[in-house]
């Protein structure tokens, strides 16, 4: 987990910085994953469309939705394409330890 966090990164909503090169990165890295899992994404729609969450192909296509309504995942599955399983009743650690295949 320590490993994990130290990768993070928060991407703000100006692409006019040259940071729209993570997104090219990270939608080069979700076209070939396997396995995806969001932790804590907030769904927005211009970066769920910035990182073409609608096209991930990974047979293994997960998120928490902790403390969503079932309208707001409902929403949030639609703008992922009807692709994402959105998990609602795990935090993000038992989350991992419960939904997300880790081996």
């Amino acid at each position: 987990m320590q490993v994990l966090l130290g990768e993070i990164k928060v991407v703000h909503e100006d692409i006019t910085d040259l940071r729209d090169k993570e997104f090219t990165r990270a939608k080069e890295l979700l076209a070939g994953a396997t396995h995806v899992y969001l932790i804590g994404f907030g769904f927005g729609a211009r970066n769920v469309e910035r990182l073409g969450l609608a096209n991930v192909q990974a047979p293994g296509f997960a998120a928490t939705a902790y403390g969503m309504t079932n309208k707001e995942t409902h929403q949030c599955r639609t703008l992922c394409g009807g692709r994402v399983d959105l998990i609602q009743n795990f935090p993000a650690l038992e989350f991992l330890r419960n939904a997300a295949a880790l081996n």
